[in-house]
């Protein structure tokens, strides 16, 4: 009867120890999972962000090339308006000396 008692011993001894292995392998494929999750959430943030700071710098050049263009618009009127503004002057000091 020890015998059997000891086989029956033994083989509750091995059933815990599958179960426990059984409930270690799971707790560690619930944390693989979970960190790759995190993983891929952190991803498509880091994908968000990029396309996010791209597109911001995409419209700071385009409004640093619009300010050139007013600029360069503007240069331009100055230009034109001295012309003027010389022309102006030039005919005034024709008249005076007439």
């Amino acid at each position: 009867m020890d015998l059997f008692k000891d086989i029956s011993d033994v083989s509750n001894e091995i059933g815990e120890g599958i179960h426990d292995a059984t409930d270690a392998i799971k707790k560690e494929a619930e944390k693989d999972a979970k960190i790759a999750m995190e993983k891929a959430r952190l991803f498509a943030l880091k994908h968000e962000l990029k396309s996010e700071i791209q597109s911001m710098i995409s419209d700071e050049k385009e409004d640093i090339e619009n300010c050139f263009s007013s600029l360069d618009e503007i240069e331009s009127i100055l230009k034109d308006q001295s012309s003027k503004l010389e022309g102006a002057f030039e005919g005034k000091t024709s008249d005076a000396i007439a």
